[in-house]
């Protein structure tokens, strides 16, 4: 063999072996950098950090880290990155083992100066509700008085018609006040391990004067720094087309959760080999459209219900005009606007593909539990690019047919439509939590508290003021689960400390005094479990069906360069008697299936099974 040919067979594999290289390098790199920017921007409290756009030096500082060569080069580009933001930022060779100099940050004469550091109460983002807060102590804010609870749930399947709105709102005031009573001091600071072999130490308490933060950046640095990210950033295709983009969204993304998501401690997640694995599809060459995958799918550790990743090309997408259900392993049409389905059909392929199959496909990138999972990936059965076709294989009593239908459907099908509050049979009423009002609650509480049986149901959205309803069915005064607001001062949840909040039902009168029964299933959730939670500890009646989604909490909001904008659970909720909520959720007292027999004769097996528990006599509940 000659010389020649022996090079142009080893030059492929050398090519290769480059390649990886240069791509774990640059893998490393953004993990260093990400890692450091969630420090200095939620825990250095200097006049830049609170200044800087940090979605767009995301952007920036991942394409300037990203090309380093070795752990020297990486170092240069996160001081000349960091610096400017953080003056009193130390970056060193990790085995230097350096400390912290307390003279650094201290100015010779400190008279007029005030200690400023940053308190968070559950984080404060751009699109946070008034519930989370975020500010630096001794600094001016506008800061909520109260807590202003209430969720607003968006199902991105359905579209929504009219003119509507809702505002939640509370009072604020304005002046350096605090969130809490615990802050660091002067003196208190963190030494962490970036990666590469290098570390930090970042100090989370400096003296200010009303104008600046103890030491300023030299010369100009801040403001050339503020400059080239402008311009970079304005040139910038701001698309996850772009490979900077993508980059910084996962360490955005990454290090909100990181140092404020306060399910960790339940869930056991690696959330370090999450970063490590987003990063390695983000390298890879993705569309919009992909990249709102792998944005999902970095979510589904969390195991959070309310997490979840929306994009407006989702408008694009469409379903069928029907509703499907899991019942006895198989996908069942339980109703439909579309002439071509009937109620009980099985089916058993989409497009020659096994029907449980996008259904285990759409899992992979739901977050939250096993029931919700499936709920979910039911609701978006068959979902796809808009005006596209899908071939069906149905199978209807015995025999097998084959059905085409277009996807062009956006709307939602009701299977069971019923009233507010509805008579069913022999005194026994039912109430939808969802849809009644409390006007027409107060108008019909005489027949209710007289009934032989009342059922309510909380398989929709139940408000959180609809737990007042409650009341018609204690003496004593009774109280909500316990929120738990995360109070941070620290990275990485270090010594977090929950302040405890929860609300009270009082007795209402007439009290209601049948048998009371309520109905939930795997779609039952946040401010529905509040409800059914009380429902649980105090015993106010049988709760039939199936485990409730098992996630509560108010959603925290937070947008992404590239139009992505991500929800997640931002406080805790405990039981009321402090055990464990999440992912346990609300077990039934009485568990009920549906059956396919059921569904082709059109019953609510729910309901059915409510009204059969209800005794004939009144007796005691």
């Amino acid at each position: 063999m000659t010389k020649l040919k022996l090079f142009f067979m080893i030059l492929p594999v050398f090519l290769v072996i480059s390649c990886q290289q240069t791509s774990n390098q640059s893998l490393k790199n953004i993990e260093t950098f990400a890692r450091l920017y969630g420090y200095v921007r939620f825990f250095h409290p200097s006049e830049q950090a609170a200044k800087i756009d940090w979605n767009h030096f995301a952007v920036y500082g991942s394409k300037q880290v990203e090309k380093a060569k070795n752990r020297e080069e990486l170092k240069q580009i996160l001081e000349k990155l960091f610096l400017p933001i953080a003056p009193s930022l130390v970056i060193y060779h990790s085995q230097e083992k350096k400390t912290f100099s307390l003279s650094s940050i201290t100015p010779k004469d400190t008279t007029g100066m005030k200690v400023i550091t940053w308190q968070h109460r559950g984080v404060k983002l751009s699109d946070s509700p008034i519930v989370y807060n975020s500010i630096r102590v001794n600094r001016k804010h506008k800061i909520p008085v109260g807590y202003g609870f209430g969720n607003i749930i968006q199902n991105y399947t359905a579209a929504a018609r009219g003119n509507k709105s809702m505002m939640i709102e509370s009072k604020t005031i304005k002046g350096p006040a605090r969130l809490f009573d615990q802050y660091p001091i002067i003196g208190e600071h963190i030494n962490k391990e970036l990666g590469m072999g290098l570390s930090c130490i970042i100090p989370l308490a400096l003296y200010g004067t009303p104008g600046y933060t103890y030491p300023t950046p030299p010369g100009q640095t801040f403001e050339n720094l503020v400059n080239a990210v402008d311009l970079d950033t304005a040139a910038k295709e701001f698309s996850a087309n772009n490979l900077y983009v993508r980059l910084a969204d996962v360490v955005i993304t990454w290090n909100v959760l990181q140092h404020f998501y306060p399910y960790f401690d339940v869930v056991k997640t690696n959330w370090g080999k999450v970063l490590t694995h987003t990063l390695e599809k983000a390298q890879s060459p993705q569309t919009e459209k992909d990249f709102l995958f792998t944005l999902r799918e970095m979510l589904v550790p969390l195991h959070d219900c309310q997490a979840n990743v929306y994009h407006p090309l989702v408008k694009n997408q469409a379903g069928f005009a029907f509703k499907v259900d899991w019942l006895e392993n198989r996908v069942v049409v339980t109703v439909s606007r579309d002439k071509q389905f009937q109620r009980g059909d099985i089916i058993l392929s989409i497009d020659n593909v096994s029907a449980e199959k996008p259904l285990l496909n759409a899992e992979k990138y739901i977050s939250g539990s096993p029931q919700w999972k499936r709920n979910q990936s039911l609701a978006l059965f068959g979902f796809g690019d808009e005006n596209t076709t899908a071939r069906f294989k149905v199978k209807r009593n015995e025999k097998t047919i084959e059905i085409t239908a277009v996807r062009n459907f956006k709307g939602q099908v009701i299977e069971f439509i019923r009233q507010p509050i509805q008579e069913l049979k022999d005194n026994i009423y039912y109430v939808n939590l969802e849809e009644v009002r409390s006007k027409e609650l107060a108008a019909m509480i005489d027949q209710l508290a007289n009934a032989r049986g009342v059922i309510f149901d909380a398989r929709g959205y139940v408000a959180f003021e609809k737990r007042n309803i409650l009341g018609y069915l204690v003496d004593q005064p009774i109280q909500t689960p316990i929120w738990h607001f995360p109070e941070v001062i620290y990275p990485d949840r270090e010594k977090i400390h929950y302040k405890d909040r929860f609300g009270t039902v009082s007795p209402k009168t007439p009290k209601i005094k049948g048998r009371v029964v309520f109905l939930v299933h795997g779609y039952t959730i946040s401010a529905s479990e509040t409800f059914i939670g009380m429902v649980e500890h105090y015993r106010l009646g049988e709760i039939v069906g199936q485990r409730t989604a098992g996630t509560n909490g108010n959603i925290n909001v937070f947008r992404l360069p590239g139009g992505y904008t991500v929800f997640w659970t931002g406080l805790r909720v405990l039981k009321p008697d402090h055990s464990q909520h999440h992912l346990i959720g609300i077990a039934p007292t009485v568990p009920v299936e549906r059956t396919l027999k059921g569904v082709k004769q059109g019953k609510d097996e729910f309901l059915e099974k409510a009204i059969e528990i209800i005794p004939h006599g009144m007796g005691d509940r």
